[in-house]
């Protein structure tokens, strides 16, 4: 496809990446509300004249209700917009100067070979083609899926996890993943602390989705109190919040709810840790 966007260009938008097969997105009109805000058009001609495809892409988008990701991260990388606003509408729209933005997962293919979720290769059978282009991959049991690691600690002024840029991501099957929650708002975060234990022992490797934010009783959850990051089991009563431990030594917490202090920034869906 010839590319006529006049935007600097370093991911492909060659062909659409859709991280959800064909079960779709619950969050798509949000996403793509976003996507055309930051992009400032109004109308499907719009997108696909500002991204420099064609608009047949667009409308196949729109019947897969499905944002493509590379088209999110072009938009991030070109017009300095936030992946975690695209994504998930949290923190502000435009990036202060060069703040580093977490990484993507990292899919790997059953020939070995690894590439960002949603950039270019192949990583299994592709569908059948239609619409102008090939739909989504059909990832196959061995595909693992590298999460990115962050820190128990946010960007300065923001709801965002700061990235661990040291220490290498956490594979995980791909299926098993795609079955616990979006896979685009995973991460991997080691337990600080023994308030969870034994539940969660110190050190352990905690799977976070930061699109789980809504509050299920008895769910764990992390969550910023104040400045301090931590891990909690939560309940609710009339008008408060718990904020449980599951080491006696440390008393549950009670605040009024809503709370501007607390703030839910991801659930906690699994744990594991190494025997030493």
């Amino acid at each position: 496809m010839p590319e006529t966007n006049s935007m600097t260009r370093t991911v492909s938008l060659k062909e659409p990446f859709f991280p959800y097969g064909a079960q779709g997105d619950a969050n798509f009109e949000e996403r793509l509300k976003r996507l055309m805000h930051a992009l400032e058009v109004d109308n499907a001609s719009e997108l696909a004249k500002a991204l420099g495809i064609k608009h047949q892409a667009v409308s196949a988008a729109r019947k897969r209700r499905q944002v493509p990701l590379n088209w999110l991260m072009h938009v991030s990388e070109a017009r300095c917009v936030s992946l975690d606003w695209l994504l998930f509408g949290q923190g502000e729209m435009r990036l202060p100067g060069e703040e580093p933005l977490a990484a993507p997962p990292t899919i790997i293919g059953l020939d070995g070979y690894a590439k960002p979720l949603g950039g270019n290769g192949d990583c299994g059978r592709e569908a059948q083609e239609y619409g102008g282009f090939k739909p989504e991959t059909e990832h196959e049991a061995g595909q693992l899926v590298i999460l990115p690691r962050v820190r128990p600690r946010l960007l300065p002024g923001s709801a965002l996890f700061e990235q661990d840029e040291v220490r290498p991501g956490i594979a995980f099957q791909h299926f098993w993943l795609a079955a616990k929650g979006d896979i685009l708002s995973m991460a991997v975060m080691e337990m600080h602390g023994t308030h969870m234990e034994p539940l969660i022992a110190q050190r352990s490797l905690l799977l976070l989705d930061r699109s789980q934010v809504e509050i299920v009783p008895g769910n764990v959850y992390a969550l910023a109190f104040g400045e301090e990051i931590v891990v909690k089991r939560l309940d609710r009563l009339p008008g408060k919040l718990l904020l449980l431990s599951e080491n006696p030594s440390f008393p549950a917490r009670e605040v009024g709810w809503p709370c501007k202090e607390v703030r839910i920034l991801a659930r906690v869906l699994w744990t594991g840790r190494e025997i030493a």
